[in-house]
């Protein structure tokens, strides 16, 4: 029987090791002209006051991390072309710029850890997003995208689950959380594989209209040659994608055999 799209849009994803979202790209909104517009942007307001006029340290102690996070130099880690290098030295200047000036900027603190791993410096994309999730606790894209870079590139499958538990937990529609999650536990770190169930059908739970997750626990299914099941949750995907028509043979061939 055929394996489904999904499936195969996970081995994918176990070589390419995509960033947030698997079926979205890229990872945050694009960096307009002014870094105070729209509703991530923080105020350019460098510290705080309290009554007696004395700064606030957590203020100031973040916009010194800021500025450490900067500062430091880059250097290539990825055998990529000198004109793509340019390129990305060229856009982490700008936003390096962009995030002295507001070192609030949600957005830019997200593409800044993007082009750090794309020039292969995985700790300095770590320290962007783990200080992005510093000004905006509630935006689950610096929690998945380091997910994303702990599982896939430094194969850290303990930190990688972490990190999309917190992304699921401030963002339960995330469906591409529970997929790699349920991948973590069915394919890498196998000492978890009685996980693999639960985080579906929780993922299923939270997102009733999702034929993504119902693919994905039916795949599972079949593979542990749960007939039953997999066409239940293949047919519950097919209610929700009826264009499918992947799907639909699917469910008439699992049909056919039961």
């Amino acid at each position: 029987m055929k394996k489904n799209i999904i499936l195969i849009a996970i081995v994918l994803i176990l070589a390419a090791g995509a960033v947030w979202l698997a079926s979205k790209k890229p990872v945050s909104q694009p960096i307009s002209e002014n870094p105070g517009a729209g509703d991530n942007a923080a105020t350019t307001t460098d510290s705080q006051t309290n009554n007696g006029g004395s700064t606030n340290p957590a203020v100031d102690g973040n916009k010194t991390k800021a500025f450490e996070i900067l500062d430091k130099e880059f250097v290539f880690k990825t055998d990529i072309p000198e004109n793509d290098k340019q390129k990305i030295t060229a856009k982490l200047n700008e936003l390096a710029d962009l995030l002295k000036k507001n070192y609030k900027y949600f957005e830019a603190w997200i593409d800044f850890g993007n082009y750090k791993k794309l020039g292969g410096d995985y700790t300095g994309a770590i320290e962007a997003w783990k200080f992005a999730s510093i000004i905006n606790s509630v935006n689950a894209v610096p929690y998945h995208n380091l997910g994303d870079v702990y599982t896939f590139t430094l194969r850290n499958y303990s930190e990688g689950e972490k990190y999309f538990l917190k992304s699921i937990s401030v963002a339960p529609g995330n469906t591409d959380a529970y997929v790699q999650l349920a991948t973590i536990y069915q394919y890498l770190d196998l000492s978890k594989s009685d996980q693999v169930e639960s985080i579906l059908l929780k993922g299923v739970n939270a997102n009733t209209g999702s034929p993504t997750l119902r693919v994905r626990l039916a795949d599972y299914y079949l593979e542990k040659g749960d007939k039953v099941n997999a066409l239940k949750y293949y047919e519950e995907a097919f209610l929700l994608d009826p264009a499918n028509k992947a799907l639909e043979q699917q469910v008439a061939e699992l049909k056919a055999a039961l």
